[in-house]
């Protein structure tokens, strides 16, 4: 006999590339119960099937432990206005930083030195600073993300120029061979990169929120069956409404719940779920759906289905569900991605194990 799965998803912070997303799968995919775990970077969100064994207080806690954040609210803004305004100031000013320092590579005017580092000092440790609390965060997992290469990268950069600056003299020439503007740049096209990334996330969760405002919040449940429109009803929260009771909707008001019409009749705009630019006459013992628009007259409604189960919060579920779940595609690219960091910092402790042992010295600026 076939177990009946269940569904839960989940909103998870704190994740920066591929490398994430494949411990946070291994994480959720170990918790019993667990049956299989999707988890979306661009949503910050993570689509579960499991059974009834499932604990969702022990799958919180785990999530935690490997250092992320993470809640049930999965539909909940990945930022807020504050935040973004905050992100783009930065980046903009990072992208400024930077393009003053390659400005030697069109022009003939060339940057002094200290101004060189009194540029991208504030680039690498202040503008730059999530990518050094991610990797942390990712070292002490024992992961290696991609916060973990562009640290690695752009702080060596960063030092090696720093170590040229204090070790050349004037008619050396090896002043010449600095790499502040490499270390900014990248920097720099990561937070663009970044901003967005986040710019689309905001677009996606607005378009779900556009969808959750369609259903009112408080709706008219009538006393008992009513005889007529006029009988006695009564203001409640739409999370009270139950399936067989019965509401009133009025002219110029959105269903709050699927339902049969029981009496008055009505057009009742449905746009909102099937494109009709026309709107349907209703009246007794039709079908109307949670989240279309009520035009002309008061509506006694039966209702059939709430939340999650009417026509409107199928759909909601279907976008969510599609938003956590991968292509087959994607499922490729991420098993590529997931072992991309250590690949790369195994060439590159490679390459520099192999250029001493040639050279019996370490790389130098000349």
């Amino acid at each position: 006999m076939a177990v009946a799965l269940k569904h839960q998803q989940l909103k998870i912070s704190g994740m920066t590339c591929a490398a994430c997303v494949g411990r946070v799968e291994r994480v959720l995919a170990k918790q019993k119960g667990v049956v299989t775990a999707s988890v979306n970077l661009a949503t910050e969100s993570a689509y579960i099937e499991h059974t009834a064994e499932f604990d969702l207080q022990t799958v919180l806690d785990a999530v935690k432990k490997a250092g992320y954040s993470v809640s049930q609210d999965h539909a909940a803004p990945a930022d807020n206005e504050e935040e973004g305004h905050k992100a783009a100031w930065q980046m903009l000013l990072a992208m400024l930083i930077t393009a003053v320092l390659m400005l030697p590579m069109v022009s003939s005017w060339t940057a002094p030195v200290w101004l060189q580092w009194l540029l991208a000092t504030p680039v690498q440790f202040w503008l730059g600073a999530r990518f050094f609390k991610g990797a942390l965060g990712a070292l002490r997992n024992r992961e290696a993300n991609m916060d973990v290469l562009v640290v690695l990268g752009t702080l060596t950069s960063y030092l090696f120029s720093v170590y040229v600056w204090f070790t050349s003299t004037p008619d050396s020439g090896k002043a010449t061979h600095l790499y502040f503007e490499a270390s900014s740049a990248v920097i720099a096209f990561v937070l663009l990169g970044k901003y967005l990334e986040k710019a689309a996330r905001r677009q996606t969760v607005a378009a779900i929120a556009g969808l959750e405002q369609l259903r009112p919040n408080e709706a008219l449940r009538y006393v008992g069956k009513p005889a007529q429109l006029t009988d006695r009803h009564e203001k409640v929260a739409l999370e009270s409404l139950r399936v067989g009771e019965f509401i009133k909707v009025g002219a110029g008001e959105r269903l709050p719940c699927d339902g049969v019409v029981l009496l008055g009749q009505s057009h009742v705009d449905e746009s909102s779920l099937n494109g009709e630019p026309l709107p349907s006459v209703k009246n007794a013992d039709c079908t109307v759906h949670a989240g279309t628009l009520n035009q002309e007259a008061a509506l006694a409604v039966e209702i059939t289905a709430v939340g999650a189960n009417t026509l409107l919060g199928k759909v909601i579920g279907l976008i969510a569900k599609a938003q956590g779940q991968k292509l087959p595609v994607q499922e490729m690219v991420d098993r590529v991605s997931n072992i991309f960091v250590p690949a790369v910092l195994g060439i590159a402790a490679i390459t520099g194990l192999g250029w001493f042992w040639y050279s019996h010295d370490v790389p130098s600026s000349n």
